[in-house]
């Protein structure tokens, strides 16, 4: 939609000046969306049931393969981006996380950081936000959890290869519903 359309109460809906959907996409459950402001390419957390983020171009439309995909963990939600740094940030619901990508990063590229632990108090994080002006990141969480305080961590759990051992390339990963 153009940010400036307005429908009036008894007018027709108004109508969408694009749509991205379908099988071809490798987007379901979309939690969260990030638009580039320079390139307009559009950036999509799925949460649940696929993990991996598509990426499509200014241009993309209808059933339209996305031009890039990234292996994310199982539950991302919430996307943002640092500008400056070129830096993409995800929140994950559980474990609780924020992960951060190269902002072009693709397949199965492995993260830049992961801030987890007890001291970040995150828990089941959804939303966030990032104030460059500033230097923070701003999450919101959706649940809730009992403070037992001790140092954050800003580095990976265990090593990225082993995480994604199991995968294969995700331009070759076959697309396909799940039963129900």
């Amino acid at each position: 939609y153009s940010r400036l359309d307005n429908t009036p109460p008894t007018g027709p809906p108004t109508v969408p000046r694009r749509v991205i959907g379908g099988l071809n996409t490798r987007a379901e459950r979309i939690c969260g969306a990030y638009i580039d402001p320079k390139t307009l390419e559009i950036y999509v957390t799925n949460n649940d049931t696929i993990n991996w983020m598509p990426v499509f171009s200014r241009e993309a439309r209808g059933n339209a393969v996305p031009d890039r995909l990234l292996a994310t963990p199982h539950r991302t939600w919430g996307i943002a981006a640092d500008e400056t740094r070129q830096e993409l940030y995800m929140t994950v619901q559980s474990p609780d996380a924020v992960i951060v990508y190269r902002k072009a990063a693709s397949d199965n590229e492995a993260p830049l950081r992961l801030l987890v632990g007890d001291a970040t108090e995150l828990a089941d994080a959804h939303g966030l936000a990032v104030d460059v002006k500033n230097d923070l990141l701003v999450v919101a969480n959706h649940g809730h959890r009992r403070f037992f305080g001790g140092a954050a961590v800003s580095t990976l759990t265990r090593p990225w290869e082993e995480w994604m051992a199991q995968r294969t390339s995700l331009s070759n990963l076959p697309y396909r519903l799940l039963p129900g």
